[in-house]
């Protein structure tokens, strides 16, 4: 798996992602309970270290990763799979809609 961009700002970038989401990140901002657990029983509370949320996410998440988030969502918390959604989904722009390389070029 390789960093975007194999650059040490992109690597910096994608450690302060994962820094904000999981430590910085205000639940006073939650406007849909996505943690209420579908009949089934599957809940698509944040996971991980992009805090995942909504089937929607998981979905497009399970495409990007060829990891079946869906069917099992707790894998989610896999380091293996935490760190291959965190990668992958920065690089892609997954996320914001904007790759590392919007922000960091070679100059």
């Amino acid at each position: 798996m390789r960093v975007p961009q194999g650059r040490p700002d992109g690597l910096a970038y994608v450690l302060a992602t994962a820094f904000h989401e999981t430590f910085r990140r205000p639940a006073s901002r939650v406007k849909t309970p996505y943690w209420r657990p579908e009949a089934d029983g599957r809940s698509w509370l944040g996971r991980g270290l992009v805090q995942l949320t909504h089937r929607r996410n998981y979905e497009a998440t399970s495409e990007v990763t060829g990891i079946d988030l869906v069917a099992d969502p707790p894998r989610a918390m896999d380091m293996d799979v935490v760190a291959t959604i965190l990668i992958e989904g920065m690089r892609l722009g997954s996320f914001t809609g904007r790759r590392p390389d919007h922000y960091f070029s070679a100059e």
